[in-house]
């Protein structure tokens, strides 16, 4: 098998090795964004993971089945009190297959607040665990900044924004234009080309009690406006610092990925009509990039939503 191709010496020095599309997690083949960033992923606030190799049978599946660990399931997160346990392996959703964490979380957005009925392997075993009230998104996408399920809020109607620090740097637009009630066409406060973890902070000013936390990016050169990051909230009085792993600190609110094609793209966390996300001071937006060559979002807005019970 090594008796074809190039075979002189001189020229087997200058030939370059093709690189080819992987059909595994975030290769170009399946579609998806590179997975070489180091954003932490939660369901639920419990750590989850997607499994490979001979972890399948340890867990007594099939690689073809595939599956999303919950790796660490703190005692007082929603994943514990819904019933989960570490090392839990998620295979479905409402009679849907869970093959990958992106298949956890579309199949949970989709449900749009219902309750959800988990399908997981715990000792080998199969079970179902009913999730209720939970954090999901809502996606729509426009040509324009017309937009209809997720328009911009009146001054009246969100949670003033006191301040944004991002880390690293950003280019292009000041953080400031993340909350001045403009969706532009252009790059945002953008991070550079092969930044695997970005992150922008929010202070809102004093403890909120959350009801909703809105998104806008614009599709700048046609591969910046779809969506992929992780929201972290903190209650503490000072600034609590970028650890987001740290759990003393920070709390994991909501995962996001949602792509899109069009000029305009908004995203809405929430758990439920009037429901609170939690009570913070603090937002982390912690993004990965969107593309294949690690390019970030044109992020435009960030809008904060009171909850009801934050309004009594």
């Amino acid at each position: 098998m090594d008796q074809f191709g190039v075979q002189k010496a001189e020229l087997k020095a200058i030939a370059r090795t093709p690189e080819l599309p992987t059909c595994g997690p975030g290769g170009a083949a399946n579609g998806n964004a590179p997975e070489n960033s180091a954003l932490p992923t939660f369901w639920l606030q419990a750590r989850v993971r997607d499994i490979a190799g001979e972890e399948y049978s340890a867990f007594g599946v099939s690689q073809e089945s595939g599956g999303v660990q919950l790796a660490d399931v703190p005692a007082d997160s929603p994943a514990a009190r819904a019933g989960f346990r570490t090392n839990d392996l998620i295979q479905g959703l409402n009679g849907q297959p869970v093959r990958r964490v992106g298949d956890l979380l579309r199949r949970q957005d989709a449900a749009g607040g219902n309750p959800l009925a988990v399908t997981v392997v715990r000792g080998q075993q199969p079970r179902v665990v009913t999730v209720e009230g939970y954090p999901f998104v809502i996606a729509e996408s426009a040509p324009d900044a017309g937009f209809k399920a997720i328009r911009m809020a009146a001054e009246t109607e969100f949670i003033p924004i006191r301040a944004v620090a991002t880390r690293p740097p950003t280019s292009n637009e000041p953080p400031t234009a993340l909350h001045d009630a403009t969706l532009a066409a252009n790059y945002g406060p953008v991070f550079p080309n092969g930044v695997g973890l970005g992150m922008y902070k929010v202070d809102l000013g004093s403890v909120q009690e959350i009801g909703a936390v809105c998104t806008w990016s614009y599709n700048q050169n046609a591969n910046r406006g779809s969506q992929r990051w992780a929201l972290f909230g903190s209650a503490a009085a000072e600034d609590p610092g970028w650890d987001v792993a740290d759990a003393k600190r920070f709390t994991p609110i909501a995962q996001v990925d949602s792509r899109t094609e069009n000029r305009f793209h908004a995203t809405r966390v929430q758990l439920g009509a009037g429901k609170s996300l939690g009570a913070y001071r603090w937002l982390i937006w912690a993004v990965a990039p969107v593309t294949e060559i690690g390019e970030n979002t044109a992020f435009q807005e960030f809008q904060v939503l009171p909850s009801a019970r934050g309004q009594e």
